[in-house]
């Protein structure tokens, strides 16, 4: 039987040039289970080497089962996440355990009030786009029409007289 080493662990990842694609939590699963390094380091040069990715997909639910089995944990679609118990810890944990502390709620209890501190301001802005002035264009009062116009008369001679040279 070899005599696997999170030492020897680290050399094989660092030679293959993935030590940088571990999570923490496999870096602790594979100190704490050396072996579990080598078969997650295998695993993750069979997704490099998976040439579809139907391949691929199944080396990564190879490789977040064997998370499962060692340490309890999945590396999610992508193995970069790190999902414990079906949950996401650290901030969305968090939230929830705020969420669930709130206490509880019925509908007996007199609605809170709310003054809207930008009604007056809204209000204004909605009152100036409905009752804006109706869209009007002239084009003897647009400069811009003018030197469209001329630009393009300009091109268009020049275009008849290449036509004509090269005729």
């Amino acid at each position: 039987m070899p005599n696997f080493t999170y030492d020897g662990f680290l050399t094989a990842a660092s030679n293959a040039g993935l030590l940088g694609e571990f999570s923490q939590a496999d870096l602790d699963t594979a100190r704490k289970y050396p072996e579990f390094g080598y078969s997650i380091l295998g695993l993750k040069q069979d997704i490099h080497k998976a040439t579809t990715p139907e391949a691929k997909l199944l080396a990564n639910e190879a490789a977040n089962q064997l998370r499962s089995s060692y340490g309890g944990y999945t590396g999610g679609k992508y193995g970069a996440d790190y999902i414990s118990d079906g949950k996401i810890p650290n901030q969305i944990d968090s939230v929830l355990d705020k969420i669930n502390g709130f206490g509880s709620f019925t509908f007996d209890q007199e609605r809170p009030s709310y003054e809207n501190q930008y009604a007056e301001q809204q209000q204004a802005l909605l009152d100036a786009i409905i009752n804006r002035p109706d869209f009007s264009w002239s084009k003897e009062d647009d400069p811009q029409w003018h030197s469209y116009r001329k630009s393009y008369l300009r091109e268009g001679d020049r275009a008849t007289a290449d036509a004509l040279g090269q005729a």
